[in-house]
């Protein structure tokens, strides 16, 4: 009997690339950065170098042009991305999002309700 995968996830997902800068509390800098999904709770971005887990990290997300959503962060994990299973192209983390504004919070949930309904009308699920 094939065991069921059970969802850990608190908050729904939906994949969008947006140009984000990302700021370490120490003072390191990932300038421009891409998202590769997002929810209420974070995201999963694209680095080009590494990130210590646990790190703070203040981020600036541009999910509008002019207006970023700017949030406290914690990475929750890093992993190296390989190409052919051995090449590296870089790192993906997953960042939670700490203390972010309502307002900032009712966009991204906006933003995941569009693209899960344009999925499940194009016949995604």
């Amino acid at each position: 009997m094939a065991q069921q995968q059970i969802e850990r996830r608190k908050f729904q997902r939906a994949k969008y690339s947006f140009p984000t800068h990302l700021f370490t509390a120490e003072g390191s800098q990932f300038p421009l950065c891409y998202t590769q999904d997002i929810s209420e709770g974070g995201i999963r971005i694209r680095l080009k170098k590494q990130i210590k887990p646990s790190a703070v990290v203040y981020l600036q997300v541009y999910t509008r042009k002019d207006q970023p959503i700017i949030s406290k962060g914690k990475v929750a994990w890093i992993r190296e991305r390989k190409i052919l299973g051995f090449l590296s192209s870089g790192f993906e983390a997953g960042i939670e999002f700490q203390e972010p504004k309502e307002e900032d919070t009712a966009i991204i949930k906006g933003l995941v309700e569009l693209a899960l309904k344009r999925k499940k009308d194009s016949g995604g699920f």
